[in-house]
Formats: C-alpha cells, structure tokens, sequence
C-alpha cells in the first residue's frame, strides 16, 4: 500500500502505485498517475493530466503539470508529458550532481 501522509490532498481519479510514498501537504490532482518507487516531499503539487514514472524523487515546493506560463497560451492541450518527465529528469540529474560534488 502506498503511503501517503494524511495531510496529502489526493484526487479519486489519481493513480498511485502501492510503492509510491506522498508526502505532508502534497496534492495530487485528477488524473495523475505515479509510478513505483517514486517519493513527493513534503508540499509538491502534480496537478491534471501528468504521469510521473518509477524511482524519481520531486522535492519541496515544486509544481508539475500546471498551465504554461507563456502569455500565448490559451488553455489548449500541451505536451505536458514530454515536458514533465523532462523535468523530472533533470531534477534527479541536478541531484546526482549534487551529491556528487559535496
């Protein structure tokens, strides 16, 4: 069973893995889905329409699969997928980093 902290506001239509852990104050919104091994600290948002694969970990006040920020977009369907798996990866890349260098 997944554990997710009881203060974490998750969607019915979510879908999270039995492996995944959700931190205090995370919300997940409607139709995510997160897979296996993956950690949400404390306060991460992953809002509609996103799917977060296995082993990653999304650190504290991060916001994944909101609307663009560009000034032309009007609410149309994205690649946020593409986008945010990038991002995520390039989260855990800076992590690696990271702990390499210290």
């Amino acid at each position: 069973m997944s554990q997710i902290h009881p203060t974490a506001l998750i969607s019915p239509s979510a879908t999270i893995d039995e492996t995944a852990v959700i931190g205090p104050y995370c919300i997940i919104g409607d139709e995510v889905t997160i897979g296996a091994h993956t950690i949400l600290h404390r306060h991460v948002v992953v809002s509609r329409l996103t799917r977060i694969g296995k082993h990653n970990q999304i650190y504290q006040f991060a916001s994944i699969g909101e609307d663009c920020q560009d000034l032309k977009y009007a609410g149309e369907r994205t690649l946020r997928l593409a986008i945010t798996i990038l991002f995520v990866k390039l989260v855990a890349f800076i992590v690696v980093l990271y702990r390499i260098i210290h």
